[in-house]
């Protein structure tokens, strides 16, 4: 049985190998680490130079954490697998999502960045978020990676199908709030005449 450390261990050593290797055995473990590192990292990135919180508190924030990276982790392989899919590349969304899971403890880098910058005081404010920016394009990097090795595609379609749900849903955002100023705008004009 391979340890989820040795996969990593294996990852650095051989990336293709390795990746082929998580997506073809369903690596599941090695996902699930990876979303528990992800969520344990922002949760102290978030909770750096807070006042503290109990056990309970933070067992909880941490589990409803954990379940929402899965969730999202779910709903990202599903997006990114449908936009390969029209591309038409050929692969896995489950392996995707492992994939996803992978890539994402890098967050764990938070937990270490994130102590740094507390040294740094009220000077740090900008470090602090300077240090997640540099974490999440680390991520984005490594898992163009994944999904390049795993689909056998190019950079460019590893990139336009990853930031394709993102861009779709900062549009639905956008909408949105559109549609809230202009019914505000038309309710206000309705009221004042």
């Amino acid at each position: 049985m391979t340890t989820v450390i040795d996969t990593f261990e294996k990852f650095v050593l051989s990336p293709r190998a390795t990746v082929e290797s998580v997506v073809r055995e369903r690596r599941y473990g090695a996902a699930f680490a990876g979303y528990l590192l992800a969520v344990l990292g922002f949760y102290f990135w978030s909770e750096a130079g807070g006042t503290g919180i109990s056990i309970g508190g933070f067992a909880f924030g941490v589990a409803w954490r954990f379940t929402l990276a899965i969730l999202k982790g779910l709903l990202y392989a599903a997006f990114v697998h449908m936009t390969l899919s029209f591309l038409k590349q050929k692969g896995s969304a489950a392996g995707l999502f492992i994939l996803i899971g992978i890539s994402a403890s890098v967050f764990a880098l938070l937990l270490p960045l994130s102590l740094i910058s507390e040294l740094a005081g009220r000077y740090g404010f900008g470090l602090h978020w300077l240090v997640l920016f540099i974490t999440a394009a680390l991520q984005f990097v490594l898992l163009v990676e994944l999904v390049k090795i795993s689909y056998n595609t190019t950079p460019a379609k590893a990139w336009t199908a990853l930031l394709a749900p993102v861009v779709f849903w900062i549009l639905v955002v956008f909408a949105v709030i559109v549609s809230l100023a202009v019914a505000l705008f038309l309710a206000a004009a309705f009221f004042v005449a």
